[in-house]
């Protein structure tokens, strides 16, 4: 882990939806504003995973979409 790459708060309002050991706050969420965010980093390991395009028109526009 680099330093500068994890969360240590979150704003009032949000849940812990999803951590791990490195990220504490990976998935975050405030379901009553409908805000939401995922910490994560697919170029970590030196090149962008396979299907990264997928999954980034996944967040961004499906479950950006959803009421």
């Amino acid at each position: 882990e680099e330093p500068g790459d994890r969360v240590e708060t979150i704003p009032d309002g949000f849940q812990v939806s999803g951590k791990s050991e490195a990220a504490p706050y990976a998935i975050v969420a405030d379901d009553k504003r409908k805000f939401y965010g995922v910490q994560f980093h697919p170029e970590r390991r030196g090149e962008i995973p396979p299907h990264f395009d997928k999954l980034f028109e996944t967040l961004v526009f499906k479950a950006s979409s959803t009421t």
